[in-house]
């Protein structure tokens, strides 16, 4: 049992008792002759002692038996901050630990979230493993709004259902900032009544790859 829960195969023997329990007599009678005599047969036991009682067939069998194990290399995948419209991938391991090939199943939450952000090159749904073997696959993560991310993907062990994972994943979503505004603060030095001022620069920088339409408004002057 110790090697099979680790998953290693390993020798199982048995035996199938066959009995027979119901026959046609008269086919039985003419075909069946047991040391020059008809064999009959009784199913509630053995019969009168003149009658010869069909013995019980044993079938052994033999098989090699192995648990299917299957493991990941982290349960929980946290990206941090991440921005909207933005592509982030991340390296999902599946590992192989028995004897025999590992099928597997990938589920994502029913929600909205999960069926519009987290996606995987290739088929979403399952894979395969060689022994001891394992498997990467790219998650990839598109946000378009900005968010608390928190979703769980459940991986199901397809030979042995009581083998399943789970992994959450978590991510902060932000909004990236579209414009730049530097300096942050401008000082026009000392500025005589009825004069004006020396000449200051700043610079609004196109952060995205949309063009923009800047508007600048000048506030209400406040004197200290």
């Amino acid at each position: 049992a110790r090697e099979e829960r680790h998953g290693r195969a390993r020798a199982v023997e048995t035996v199938v008792d066959v009995r027979m329990v119901k026959y046609d007599e008269a086919m039985l009678s003419r075909s069946l002759i047991y040391r020059g005599r008809p064999v009959s047969y009784d199913p509630a036991g053995p019969g009168p002692a003149e009658e010869v009682v069909i013995p019980v067939r044993r079938l052994p069998m033999t098989a090699k038996v192995c648990e299917s194990i299957m493991e990941v290399a982290q349960h929980n995948l946290n990206l941090g901050t991440i921005y909207v419209n933005h592509e982030y991938r991340k390296k999902l391991l599946i590992r192989n630990c028995s004897d025999v090939p590992l099928v597997y199943q990938v589920r994502k939450s029913k929600n909205w979230v999960s069926k519009t952000f987290l996606n995987f090159d290739g088929d979403e749904a399952y894979g395969f493993v060689k022994p001891h073997g394992y498997h990467e696959r790219d998650l990839v993560v598109t946000p378009n709004i900005a968010l608390t991310l928190r979703e769980e993907l459940r991986i199901k062990n397809l030979r042995n259902p009581e083998n399943e994972l789970v992994l959450v994943i978590k991510a902060n979503v932000r909004k990236r900032d579209t414009l730049s505004l530097a300096p942050a603060l401008v000082d026009l030095g000392r500025v005589e009544p009825g004069a004006w001022s020396r000449q200051r620069r700043f610079e609004v920088c196109n952060l995205t790859s949309t063009k923009r339409q800047v508007q600048v408004r000048v506030c209400d002057v406040v004197f200290e």
